[in-house]
């Protein structure tokens, strides 16, 4: 059985965070962290991740992502294996880019259909003009 503390967790860009999954199985587990595209995470200068004995069949798994960057944000997941099953937990990262910061009231913008669009505005975020639009440099569709 996986335990998750924190299901939703945030950090802004540039620190470090820290993800937990608390672990109890019997026979003893092989556990592991990997990210949202299913590559496995081993300990190296970005990554850290620890195990914690704290009790007879409990575990707690620990991830340590060091100097966040946008590509860091996402899905995380803990997984244990043993001769019985798996289990897995999953931990959404998210964090805010620094590159926008204006008022809503100020952005025109009709999307090219119905579906969901996301905006990255040109940086710096401060506008100057304040009766100059925003422009968007790209319109990404989320389906």
């Amino acid at each position: 059985m996986i335990w998750i503390p924190n299901q939703l967790v945030g950090s802004p860009l540039g620190s470090d965070v820290t993800l937990d999954c608390i672990l109890e199985s019997h026979p003893k587990s092989v556990t592991y962290w990997t990210t949202k595209e299913g590559q496995m995470l081993m300990s190296n200068t970005k990554y850290d991740t620890v195990m914690l004995d704290s009790g007879l069949y409990k575990l707690q798994m620990r991830l340590q992502i060091k100097d966040l960057v946008p590509d860091d944000f996402g899905l995380y997941t803990c997984v244990a294996k043993n001769s019985l099953g798996e289990t897995e937990g999953t931990i959404r990262l998210y964090g805010e880019h620094s590159i926008l910061a204006v008022r809503a009231d100020r952005i025109n913008f009709t999307p090219m259909d119905s579906e969901t669009c996301l905006l990255i505005f040109a940086y710096p975020p401060v506008q100057t003009d304040k009766s100059a639009p925003i422009t968007p440099i790209i319109a990404i569709n989320l389906r």
